[in-house]
C-alpha cells in the first residue's frame, strides 16, 4: 500500500457531478446534512457553512415557512412530491426554481432523511414573460407587425393591424408569399431591398402597398433578421406603417411653401414696381425743391420749400424702410459683415445728427469708449441702425436735454447704448416698442415719424447676429442699447471719400452729358442742376433709340440712363452702347428708381460706371458728373 487515498465511492460521485442541486437533511429537525457541488455554488456556500443550517438561515421567514410545511407533509405522507415551479429570493436575487422532494427510510422504519432536488428554470421564466410581453405588443400594436420566414418568402405570422391595413383576415395572409401586398409596380424595387436586408441585418425603406380591394398606399418598412446562437437566420421581423396621411400633409406643406414663394416673390415685385412707381413723382418734388434752394429766396419761400423737402424725405423714408423690412423678412437683403471700427462711425452718426440736436436744442454728449473699437457688422446698416436710435432719442427729448452715445466692450460682445432725458417709454409699453407702425399713442403729437424705424433697426441688427433692447431710465429719459460681436482689428482700411455737399457752381467741369429719359420732369429737374455749370452742355433723348443714335452721332462725354423707357429697356440700351466701338468708351450712369441691391450689383457688373437712385441726391449727381467728366481743356501754346 502506497498510502494514498482509494477512490471515492460511485455514489458519491454521481452526487458531486450532477448539474441538479442535491439538499440532504435530516428528517426530525429538517437541518441540512450534505449538499452537492451543485448546490453549494447556487447558494454561493461551502459545506462547512451549510451544514446544520436550515431554511430559516437561507429563505426569508415567509419563503422557509412555506418550504417547511411543504417538506413536512412530504415526510407525514412517507411519499415523494413534485413542488413544481418555485420562486425563491436571496441575497444574489430572484430565481425560479423547479423543486421535487422525497423521504427516505430503511425499510418498515420512519423516514430518517428528506432529499430534495432543485433546477434552476429562471431563464425559462424569463423567457416566458418575454414572450407574453411580446405577444400583448405584437397583438395590440397600432401598426402592422409581420414574422417573416428566414429566406424572406412567406408571412409566418402577421398581427391585427397589418391585416386590417390591408384588408384582409389574418388567416388569408399566414403562410402567402411576401409580395402578396406589395403593389404590383413596386415587386422589382422590393425584392432588391429584401436582399439588402438579408445582406445587412437591417434596414429601413419605403415602398407602396396594395390592399385587398387593389387601391394603393405607402408605407414605411423597418425589417431585421432574428439569429440563433450559431448564426444561422430564425426569421425576419417587420415593422409596417401606413404614411398616407405623412404623404398628404408632406404635399400640403410643398404645395404651401411653394404658394408662400410665389406670394413673396410676387410682394417683391410688387413692392419693387411700387418703389419706382412712387419714386418717380418723388424725384420731382425733391429735385425741383433743391433746385429751387439754389436760387434766391425770402424767408418764407425758404421756409415752404423746406417743408416740401422734410415731407417728401419723410415719404421717401417709409418707401425705403418698407423695402428694407421686405427684403429682411424675404432673406434677400444683402449684407457685408466685416470688422467695423467703432470710432469713425460714432464721428459720422454725430456729425450728422448734430443739425438736428441743435434745431431741438437739444446736447449731444459723446461718452465713454470712443477709441478703435472693432465689431462684426455691415458699416452702413449699424450707421443707419444708429443714426435711427440717435435721432429718436432727439425726437423724443425735452429743450435743454441731452443725449449721451457711449460704447464699452467685456469678453466677446461689444454694446452701444444711446441715453436720453427725453420723455421716456410708457412702462407697459416697452413690448410695443419694436413693432411695425405702432408709435405708442404718439401720432398725434406732431412728432414727425413713420412707426417703422424700431422695427427695422431690430430686423437690421438681428441680421447682424445682434441684438437690441430699451429700457426705461431711473428718473427720467430711456436708453437703448446695441449688441454686436467683437472683432479682431484688421489691417488699416482705405479712407472714405468725402460725400459732403458740393457748390453747384464751384466746378470748372466741362463737357457733353446725354440724358436718356423718357420723364420730362425728371430731366428738367438734371437740367436745372447742370444749368448752373455754364461748361456742360446737355442733350435730352426721350426714347432708347433715339439716345443709341444721337450717342453715334454726338460722342458724349457722359451718359444717364433711365432704366424704364417706353420703346426699349435702359439695360439693353446700356449693352447696346457697350458693344458698339463708337460709344463703347463713354462712361454710362443708370439714373433711376429701381435701385435694389441686387439690380444695382448686376448692372455695376454689367458695364455700368456708376448708380444714382431717384430721387436724385443733387450732390452726389454732382459729383457723378464732376468725377466722370474731364476737366477744362487749356488752350494750347501760342
Amino acid at each position: 500500500m502506497d498510502g494514498s487515498p482509494g477512490p471515492l465511492p460511485l455514489l458519491d460521485v454521481v452526487f458531486e457531478t450532477i448539474p441538479s442541486m442535491v439538499f440532504v437533511k435530516r428528517a426530525d429537525d429538517l437541518t441540512l446534512l450534505r449538499v452537492n457541488a451543485a448546490g453549494q455554488r447556487f447558494l454561493q456556500r461551502s459545506q462547512a457553512e451549510l451544514a446544520g443550517k436550515t431554511l430559516f438561515d437561507i429563505l426569508d421567514s415567509e419563503q422557509a415557512t412555506r418550504f417547511d410545511r411543504a417538506e413536512r407533509e412530504v415526510l407525514a405522507s412517507g411519499e415523494p412530491a413534485d413542488l413544481g415551479d418555485v420562486r425563491v429570493r436571496l441575497p444574489t436575487g430572484d430565481f425560479w426554481l423547479w423543486v421535487q422532494t422525497a423521504p427516505v427510510a430503511e425499510q418498515g422504519a420512519r423516514p430518517s432523511i428528506l432529499v430534495t432536488i432543485a433546477r434552476d428554470v429562471t431563464e425559462k421564466h424569463l423567457l416566458r414573460a418575454a414572450n407574453q410581453r411580446w405577444q400583448l405588443a405584437f397583438e395590440h400594436a397600432d401598426w402592422g407587425v409581420v414574422i417573416v420566414s428566414a429566406d424572406g418568402t412567406c408571412f409566418e405570422d402577421v398581427n391585427p393591424a397589418f391585416a386590417r391595413m390591408h384588408g384582409y383576415e389574418r388567416e388569408e395572409l399566414i403562410g402567402a408569399s411576401r409580395l402578396k401586398v406589395v403593389a404590383p409596380e413596386a415587386r422589382e424595387e422590393v425584392a432588391r431591398l429584401l436582399d439588402m436586408v438579408a445582406e445587412r441585418g437591417h434596414y429601413s425603406f419605403e415602398s407602396v402597398h396594395a390592399r385587398k380591394d387593389g387601391s394603393t398606399f405607402p408605407v414605411a418598412i423597418d425589417a431585421g433578421i432574428a439569429f440563433d446562437q450559431n448564426g444561422k437566420p430564425l426569421f425576419r421581423a417587420v415593422n409596417v406603417q401606413d404614411v398616407s396621411v405623412l404623404k398628404l400633409t408632406e404635399q400640403g406643406l410643398r404645395a404651401a411653401r411653394a404658394e408662400a414663394e410665389r406670394a413673396n416673390q410676387a410682394k417683391s415685385e410688387f413692392l419693387s414696381r411700387m418703389s419706382h412707381e412712387l419714386r418717380t413723382p418723388l424725384n420731382v418734388i425733391l429735385g425741383f425743391s433743391q433746385v429751387l434752394q439754389m436760387d434766391h429766396l425770402t424767408a418764407d419761400q425758404s421756409e415752404s420749400i423746406d417743408h416740401i423737402l422734410r415731407a417728401g424725405r419723410h415719404l421717401l423714408a417709409l418707401i425705403d424702410d418698407v423695402l428694407d423690412i421686405s427684403r429682411i423678412e424675404s432673406g434677400k437683403l444683402p449684407l457685408s459683415i466685416e470688422p467695423v471700427d467703432a470710432a469713425p462711425v460714432f464721428a459720422e452718426v454725430l456729425r450728422l445728427m448734430e443739425p438736428a440736436a441743435a434745431r431741438a436744442r437739444v446736447q449731444l454728449i459723446r461718452g465713454s469708449g470712443h477709441q478703435s473699437c472693432f465689431v462684426l457688422a455691415d458699416r452702413q446698416r449699424l450707421t443707419q441702425v444708429l443714426m435711427n436710435v440717435v435721432s429718436n432719442a432727439i425726437k423724443y427729448n425735452v429743450e435743454g436735454g441731452f443725449v449721451r452715445i457711449e460704447c464699452s466692450h467685456s469678453g466677446s460682445l461689444v454694446e452701444f447704448a444711446v441715453s436720453d432725458s427725453g420723455i421716456g417709454i410708457p412702462q407697459d409699453d416697452t413690448d410695443r416698442l419694436f413693432a411695425p407702425f405702432d408709435r405708442l399713442g404718439f401720432e398725434s403729437s406732431g412728432i414727425e415719424g413713420t412707426g417703422l424705424g424700431l422695427s427695422l433697426c431690430r430686423s437690421l441688427v438681428e441680421a447682424m447676429d445682434g441684438s437690441i433692447a430699451a429700457a426705461r431710465n431711473t428718473g427720467r429719459g430711456s436708453t437703448f442699447t446695441v449688441t454686436l460681436k467683437k472683432a479682431e482689428a484688421p489691417y488699416p482700411l482705405e479712407p472714405r471719400p468725402d460725400t459732403s455737399v458740393l457748390d453747384p457752381v464751384a466746378s470748372a467741369t466741362t463737357g457733353t452729358i446725354l440724358c436718356i429719359e423718357d420723364n420730362l420732369a425728371n430731366f428738367k429737374v438734371i437740367q436745372h442742376v447742370l444749368a448752373h455749370r455754364q461748361g456742360i452742355v446737355l442733350i435730352p433723348a426721350m426714347q432708347g433709340e433715339i439716345g443709341l443714335q444721337l450717342a453715334r452721332d454726338h460722342r458724349p462725354d457722359l451718359i444717364l440712363l433711365d432704366l424704364h423707357l417706353p420703346d426699349i429697356p435702359g439695360e439693353e440700351v446700356l449693352q447696346r452702347l457697350l458693344q458698339n466701338p463708337l460709344t463703347a468708351g463713354i462712361p454710362v450712369v443708370i439714373a433711376s428708381a429701381d435701385a435694389t441691391p441686387r439690380r444695382v450689383e448686376h448692372l455695376l457688373q454689367s458695364g455700368a460706371r456708376g448708380y444714382l437712385t431717384k430721387p436724385l441726391d443733387i450732390a452726389k449727381l454732382l459729383q457723378t458728373v464732376d468725377s466722370l467728366l474731364p476737366g477744362p481743356q487749356e488752350p494750347p501754346p501760342s
